[in-house]
């Protein structure tokens, strides 16, 4: 559960008594918050989940230039039939991501005068 969702509750909890004079309803509606929001729990994780990030976190670390797809791929090889985009969710809530070169790194110097110690290969003409 991330942090901000756990100072909302306090401060939603704090705000919002059950047994006041106004109705919940009206409360929620002075505060800016929905209705529904107030009776929402959020579900525990699930063993297989922890299971799954703990695989995932495995991979990541023998193959740090595996994205999402190729994660994919690597579990389907262990038999785990895993849906892309929960492995994109897992990989944020992990703080994962592919380590790949940017772009526009191994173009020519245009002004000498803005070379840094990065661009010492660059042909000069």
């Amino acid at each position: 559960m991330s942090e901000i969702w756990v100072n909302f509750r306090e401060r939603q909890g704090a705000m919002i008594k059950p047994n006041a004079d106004l109705s919940l309803q009206r409360q929620s509606q002075l505060l800016g918050v929905s209705l529904s929001s107030l009776s929402y729990r959020p579900r525990p994780e699930s063993s297989e989940e922890a299971e799954l990030l703990k695989r995932l976190d495995r991979i990541f670390t023998e193959h740090p230039v595996y994205g999402s797809r190729r994660l994919q791929v690597a579990l389907a090889r262990e038999g785990i039939e895993v849906g892309r985009r929960r492995i994109r969710r897992l990989m944020k809530k992990l703080g994962l991501w592919a380590v790949t070169p940017k772009p526009d790194t191994s173009g020519r110097c245009s002004d000498p005068s803005t070379r840094s110690a990065s661009l010492n290969s660059c042909r000069w003409s």
